[in-house]
């Protein structure tokens, strides 16, 4: 597990979660984004991976670390996991941690997905049934 940073290309905003896996890219590859999270309003329609930046990946952290990191963030929260930009600064400063951004990869993340996608039959997918709250 460890703790992942994106940054919005499009508004000043960061957003700070959780991950399993060791590529945090894969936390929102190809189609999930994060349109599964409550988000600023002016990312509607902008919340696909490839409208965000991997700023950081702390993949020794745990959910410990990232409740922290949550709590030390308060007075830039925008909604949710979301945060104004200088947040950035915050972070780099509270995590000592070595950031292992630069190690995950994009294209492998959209690959892996696109992989297990086209093992589903598309008869019992869930997918467009899946009533989602507006």
């Amino acid at each position: 597990m460890g703790v992942y940073v994106f940054e919005s290309k499009h508004a000043p905003f960061v957003k700070v979660g959780h991950f399993k896996g060791q590529n945090a890219w894969r936390r929102i590859a190809p189609k999930r984004g994060f349109n599964s999270t409550d988000h600023p309003v002016p990312l509607n329609g902008k919340l696909a991976p490839t409208d965000f930046q991997l700023r950081f990946w702390f993949p020794h952290l745990d959910f410990r670390d990232e409740k922290f990191i949550h709590s030390q963030l308060d007075h830039l929260r925008v909604i949710g996991e979301w945060y104004e930009l200088p947040a950035l600064r915050r972070i780099e400063r509270l995590v000592k941690d070595e950031n292992y951004a630069h190690l995950c990869d994009f294209e492998e993340a959209m690959a892996y997905k696109r992989s297990m996608k086209s093992l589903q039959n598309p008869e019992n997918s869930n997918e467009g049934r899946v009533k989602r709250k507006s």
